[in-house]
């Protein structure tokens, strides 16, 4: 029912964040307050998956005397959740209109290579994500060993392509030599570290592996929120 109400409520989100992006173009119209709505807006859109994936994982947590292979359910219902929402919601605030082009004012450029590059990326690593929760917990351990270390490998191969591509120095920054060493530096740095993991699951260290993906995702959670609180305070 929860799932449904969101469905019929967040039918609006386009049009209305249409309406508050067309707000926040003349001055005497602009409000931070506007932007605060166009997330919660953002947001209705995009809850329904993700709720309803992680609703029926809660409820499956919840029973008594399950088999390994419910927990192994949950496991990839809880991650298969929590990456729709973050995929979902950075497309959104990508739009044309959305909250991350219109109200915090990010980089054009930024913008059109996020959008042209989480085409592929989300959707494939959608498909790891689930394949890596199903293998973690899997009774036999060559399930991981073999199924897992291929969706390893291929998340740290995949996830290297979109650091090169994302972090390329931008062209006004040509003529700025300290701003595009130090993208191109980050840019040399993540590449690496994604290759440094290739490596070590190819070396069979699967569970170091899998605990530095984890709290890399988590870094990336925290340094995402940091910078959006910093653009809100930007944009008051």
């Amino acid at each position: 029912v929860l799932v449904l109400v969101l469905v019929y409520v967040g039918r609006g989100a386009r049009a209305n964040l249409k309406a508050l992006a067309d707000k926040t173009r003349h001055r005497f119209t602009d409000n931070i307050r506007l932007t605060f709505n166009a997330i919660g807006w953002s947001l209705l859109r995009a809850l329904p998956v993700p709720a309803l994936l992680a609703a029926t994982a809660y409820r499956l947590q919840q029973m008594e005397d399950v088999a390994p292979e419910v927990e192994i359910l949950t496991a990839a219902l809880f991650s298969a959740a929590i990456w729709w929402l973050a995929g979902h919601l950075l497309l959104l605030l990508t739009r044309k209109d959305g909250v991350g082009t219109v109200h915090l004012d990010w980089n054009p450029q930024l913008v059109k290579r996020l959008r042209k590059n989480m085409t592929w990326y989300l959707p494939t690593q959608f498909v790891l994500i689930i394949c890596l929760a199903l293998t973690l917990g899997h009774p036999d351990d060559l399930v991981f060993d073999v199924l897992g270390r291929a969706a390893m490998i291929a998340t740290g191969v995949l996830t290297m392509g979109l650091a090169w591509r994302l972090l390329a120095p931008y062209r006004q920054e040509q003529g700025q030599e300290t701003s595009g060493r130090r993208r191109q530096l980050v840019r040399l740095l993540a590449v690496a570290y994604a290759g440094a993991l290739v490596l070590l699951a190819l070396a069979g260290y699967l569970l170091t592996v899998d605990e530095l993906l984890a709290r890399t995702l988590d870094t990336v959670i925290v340094v995402g929120f940091i910078w959006l609180g910093y653009r809100l305070a930007m944009r008051a």
